[in-house]
Order: C-alpha cells, then structure tokens, then sequence
C-alpha cells in the first residue's frame, strides 16, 4: 500500500470564496487559480486508481511549491502589507 501525498489547490467552493472575500484588498487575489471540485475529484480519483505517490497542482500554486522559501517570502512582502 502506498501513501498519495495530495497538494490541494483552490478548490471553487464558498470557503475558497470566502477566504478571497477577506483578502480582497490585498493584490491580484483575482488571480488566483481555481478548480472545480468535481475535477479536483476526478483527479484524486485518478491518481489514486495510478498507485501515484503525488498530485500537485498546475499553475501558480505548483511554481510555488518548487519555489525555495526565502523567494516566497520575499515575493508575501511584495504583495501583503501588514
């Protein structure tokens, strides 16, 4: 038996909705990527039924994971004020 490691993106549900309602005045929250459940679902499905050990997500969010933490941390204090 193998362990999927599941990195969930912004999945368009009304707690993703909220969490950009909140951070709408911070910039480009409009951009943020959303999927929708079912094809996350179909996904997670898929990978499962693979015996994959790792689903990602595409876009921004995926650039982020491969992206070292001193660069994401430098590009939050360009985005987010405090």
């Amino acid at each position: 038996m193998s362990v999927l490691e599941l990195v969930t993106p912004g999945v368009d549900t009304d707690m993703m909705a909220e969490v950009q309602r909140v951070f709408e005045g911070h910039p480009n929250t409009s951009n943020w990527d959303h999927v929708e459940p079912a094809d996350w679902a179909r996904k997670v499905a898929d990978a499962i039924e693979n015996d994959d050990e790792q689903l990602n997500p595409g876009g921004g969010e995926w650039l982020a994971k491969l992206a070292p933490q001193r660069l994401l941390d430098a590009a939050a204090k360009r985005g987010f004020d405090r």
